[in-house]
C-alpha cells in the first residue's frame, strides 16, 4: 500500500523524485504470542526500507494496485469490538482465535466460505490485472514474493493458484524467519538480489494480503546488480 502511495505521490508532480519507504515489527511483547499467534505462520522481528526515485536505478517498478475486499473484514477481527481498540484495553492480539470464532460465525450463518473464496479470487484479479499494466504475463515471472506462511499456504493461495511451482517463491528462505508483518516482501527483495536469485532482465512478483482485508501487488523488473551487491 505505501508501494502504490509512493508511486502515486511521485508521479503527481516533476519536482518530486524520491520516497522513502519503512517498515518496522517488533512482536516481543506480551500482548501477543509469536509462536500461536496466527494461524498457519510465526512471526519473526524485522526492519526494512527502500527508496522509490523517478531517477534510473538497478530495479524499475513495472505496475502496483490493491483491492480492498469489505465483506472480509471480520476475518481478522471476529469476535472483537471496532472501539476501544485492543492494546488500549489490555487485550491481547491472537489472530488464530479470531480466525477461528470467523469460522464458527461461518458455520452458523453460511457466508465464511464464500467470502474466502471471494478474498482468492480477487487476489486472482488483481494480480491479472498488475501483470497487465507491467506488459508481462505470469510465465514471464521470475520469482514470486508472498508472505513468509506455512508452506500449505503458500501453495495454495499463492504459487498453486498463479500456476507456479513452489521453488519459484521464497518459503525456504521465510519459513526460517518467520512473518515479518509489512517487511516480508521488502526483505525477500533484498535477499534474492544479494544471494545472486534475481538478476538483469529477471521480473519479481510481490504479493501480500493484509487485515481490512487489503491484497496488494507489484511487478519489479531488475535492471542491473546494485553496487551493493
Amino acid at each position: 500500500t505505501a508501494l502504490e502511495l509512493a508511486a502515486s505521490y511521485l508521479h503527481a508532480h516533476p519536482d518530486r523524485h524520491t520516497a522513502l519507504l519503512v517498515a518496522a515489527d517488533n512482536f516481543g511483547t506480551p500482548m501477543i504470542d509469536r509462536w500461536l499467534g496466527g494461524p498457519g505462520y510465526l512471526m519473526g522481528d524485522a526492519g526494512s526500507a527502500l527508496v522509490l526515485t523517478t531517477r534510473p536505478g538497478f530495479a524499475r517498478l513495472l505496475a502496483v494496485g490493491s483491492v480492498t475486499v469489505a465483506d472480509a473484514e471480520e476475518l481478522h477481527r471476529a469476535g472483537e469490538p471496532l472501539f476501544p481498540p485492543g492494546p488500549t484495553a489490555a487485550r491481547p492480539l491472537d489472530f488464530t482465535a479470531r480466525s477461528a470464532e470467523f469460522r464458527r460465525a461461518a458455520l452458523r450463518g453460511g457466508a465464511g466460505t464464500a467470502v474466502l473464496m471471494d478474498i482468492q479470487r480477487q487476489t486472482l484479479q488483481v494480480v491479472d490485472r498488475t501483470l497487465a499494466e507491467a506488459g508481462i504475463d505470469i510465465s514471464d515471472v521470475t520469482r514470486v514474493a508472498y508472505m513468509n506462511y506455512s508452506r500449505e499456504i503458500v501453495e495454495q493461495r499463492c504459487t498453486a493458484a498463479l500456476g507456479l511451482p513452489l521453488s519459484a517463491s521464497t518459503w525456504d528462505w521465510g519459513r526460517r524467519l518467520g512473518h515479518l508483518g509489512a517487511s516480508d516482501q521488502v526483505a525477500a527483495l533484498d535477499h534474492l538480489i544479494g544471494t545472486g536469485q534475481l538478476g538483469p532482465g529477471d521480473h519479481l512478483l510481490m504479493l501480500g494480503v493484509g487485515p481490512g482485508v487489503t491484497v496488494s501487488c507489484a511487478v519489479v523488473q531488475i535492471i542491473h546488480a546494485p553496487a551493493w551487491q
